[in-house]
């Protein structure tokens, strides 16, 4: 039995931890609406979870109890974070901070209950061990633990309700996260619900274990699953309110016996009403300051024109596009109006200025733009719809950054309105996005138009689409770019070859057809400069029977030893070369004879005091060298090859490991 306590415990302590990490995750994201109280429900449940774990395994009742008050700390918080939390979510705006604090007074009092030790009797009435050894505390319920829990259960039921009703006027995507949300609240709720009222209802099935706890484990498994899985709480629910306050135009909305439904602050900014008074009222009285137009449009159902304001000016609009359009239900039945007005004063006054000079322009091949010092445009040419996809009627009166790519930073837009507005003309490329969506680039060229008083009143652009230019100046340069990484390419495999060709494979020194070119070119510089020049023909001995004996691989060994010990040792105008097998050869220009010698006996030395050892074996080799001189020896190559080659055989003769100069004894 204690084997399934420890097993619940350790489920309940990962439950309560993946909990306080989702609650880590929500605090990071609290400036979204209702993170903050969601981080605060999961750190309630990771509480919970948690303490109600080291509860199951601990093994005195006092342990228990201490357990159980922390289980306490996270379970008084979740009804009032949970509606918290839907407030927020729904991004409901009339539950204030002082409200806030007072959806927090009994979790407060309950905490200080523990705290102060009046819990005793109070909250819990009685302890008892359900068995020896692990298991949990079966606990008498006090009158504050049945006030704590029906608090949280209208919490719970109130934020649960209003979560739903939300989802009346929510798209899909939002339905499916509200699903989410419900499912890993409701489950425990229930669970817990059943735990509560079995003893009361059905005392003969009274539950021994809370299972509470291991449902929150369900809800946390749900919440994960929503929010690593599904994305859940990337995308948040904006209030229609909010949306339909913010809008610029005037809208009102009137029901089937024109009564207002709703009035947007722009449409009580242009009637003088204030919040909430034209509500519920007739038609005919909220819009009698306008009575021509009342009488006018008051029976349409279906209209689109512009309209002059009576008495505009100031704060209100002189002229406006109104829209009227029919509201209906789901099977089509009418139900009421839109009421939309838009302020095109400034636009009509500008389409008045521009109406001589757009004729003339509208010819140009390049695109011609025509704003105000804000950035708003008031005329466009037809190159310019060409070019962007926007007709004139969809950017008059926008401003240009609705062409923005997001591909320039803030600080290149600092830059092109700091030189404008300074009165400079400004020149360059900017890449835009079209009305269809695909990016192009411009070259543009933005002036500052003055007033009378020399004052900037307007600002002209003049766009050019370079698109398919730039294209083919990248695709040169790529090319461009190709060839150059080819050739370099070319270069370093040619460059490879050439060492390849030139150097032994084994020894890394320089091989015999690299000497016979060197020897050729030295010898004839030796008889153009009159110059000393001597050449050393090394040898390996007994090197076949050191090869039969240990292995290819210890006398390649002492063939790469050689090797080593020549290019470290040889002058920076020297060539050492294999010459083929064992045998080696060392061109040394513009030494003498007797500096020969003296080299010859060193790499001699050298070479018999290194021992280059395998890992079954220590290897000591010695080398025999023969020495030649031009042109004492020789008067070209082959002679002096020669004279050194049988100088190498006398050394041999003579007893190895030894250096032999030509003709000498």
């Amino acid at each position: 039995m204690n084997q399934i306590w420890t097993f619940l415990s350790i489920t309940l302590i990962i439950s309560g931890l993946t909990s306080l990490l989702l609650a880590i995750r929500s605090w990071l994201m609290r400036s979204r609406p209702g993170q903050a109280a969601f981080a605060g429900l999961m750190l309630a449940v990771g509480t919970f979870s948690i303490f109600s774990g080291f509860e199951l395994i601990a093994p005195t009742t006092g342990e228990k109890t201490f357990w159980l008050i922390l289980e306490n700390l996270g379970i008084v918080w979740l009804g009032p974070f949970w509606f918290l939390f839907v407030i927020g979510y729904t991004q409901r705006k009339w539950i204030g901070s002082h409200w806030t604090s007072l959806l927090l007074v009994i979790p407060t009092i309950t905490i200080l209950f523990f705290i102060s030790g009046l819990w005793r009797d109070l909250y819990y009435t009685s302890l008892t061990l359900l068995a020896q050894g692990n298991g949990p505390l079966m606990v008498g319920r006090g009158a504050w633990f049945w006030v704590q829990s029906i608090y949280a259960y209208v919490m719970m039921f109130c934020g649960s309700v209003l979560l739903i009703r939300s989802t009346q006027h929510m798209p899909g995507t939002y339905r499916r996260q509200v699903s989410i949300l419900l499912a890993g609240i409701l489950l425990p709720w229930v669970a817990n619900a059943y735990y509560l009222l079995t003893p009361i209802l059905f005392p003969a099935y009274r539950p021994l274990l809370d299972p509470t706890p291991f449902a929150f484990t369900l809800s946390g498994l749900a919440y994960s699953v929503g929010i690593f899985g599904f994305r859940l709480f990337d995308l948040m629910p904006i209030a229609q309110t909010a949306v339909f306050e913010s809008i610029p135009e005037m809208v009102v909305v009137l029901d089937g016996q024109d009564r207002i439904v709703e009035i947007n602050a722009t449409g009580r900014k242009w009637l003088r009403l204030k919040e909430g008074e034209a509500i519920g009222q007739p038609a005919r009285s909220v819009f009698s300051p306008w009575p021509e137009l009342l009488k006018r449009y008051i029976h349409m159902r279906e209209v689109r024109e512009e309209i002059r304001i009576p008495g505009g000016g100031g704060d209100l609009p002189e002229m406006a596009e109104l829209v009227i359009m029919p509201l209906k239900d789901a099977r089509g039945r009418y139900v009421g109006r839109l009421i939309m007005e838009r302020d095109i004063t400034a636009r009509k006054k500008i389409d008045d200025q521009l109406r001589l000079q757009s004729a003339a322009l509208n010819a140009a091949a390049n695109a011609i733009v025509i704003t105000d010092t804000s950035g708003i445009c008031i005329w466009v040419n037809s190159a310019f719809t060409k070019i962007t996809g926007y007709g004139s009627d969809e950017i008059l009166g926008q401003r240009l950054s609705i062409l923005k790519s997001g591909l320039q930073d803030d600080t290149f837009y600092r830059s092109l309105w700091e030189s404008i507005l300074s009165g400079k003309t400004w020149s360059g490329e900017i890449i835009n996005k079209h009305k269809q969506g695909h990016l192009y680039i411009e070259e543009m060229t933005i002036a500052p138009v003055r007033d009378p008083d020399g004052r900037i009143s307007n600002f002209i652009a003049v766009k050019q689409d370079i698109t398919e230019r730039k294209r083919i100046e990248g695709n040169l340069q790529d090319a461009h770019q190709r060839l150059k990484l080819h050739v370099q390419e070319i270069e370093a495999l040619q460059s490879q070859l050439r060492e390849q060709a030139m150097r032994d494979a084994l020894t890394g020194l320089f091989n015999r057809r690299f000497l016979e070119e060197t020897l050729e070119r030295e010898v004839a510089r030796a008889i153009r400069e009159k110059s000393d020049l001597c050449l050393a023909m090394i040898d390996v001995d007994h090197f076949k029977e050191f090869n039969d004996q240990y292995g290819h691989k210890a006398g390649d060994i002492v063939l790469q030893s050689l090797g080593r010990m020549l290019l470290n040792t040889t002058r920076a105008g020297d060539v050492a070369c294999r010459y083929g097998g064992e045998e080696f050869v060392v061109v040394m220009p513009g030494a003498s004879l007797e500096a020969a010698r003296k080299r010859a006996e060193e790499w001699r030395a050298e070479f018999q005091a290194v021992n280059p050892t395998l890992p079954e074996y220590i290897i000591a080799a010695t080398i025999s060298i023969g020495l030649a001189c031009f042109p004492k020896h020789g008067s070209d190559s082959d002679t002096l090859v020669d004279a050194a080659d049988k100088a190498l055989y006398q050394a041999k003769d003579r007893g190895r490991n030894r250096v032999v100069i030509f003709g000498q004894d």
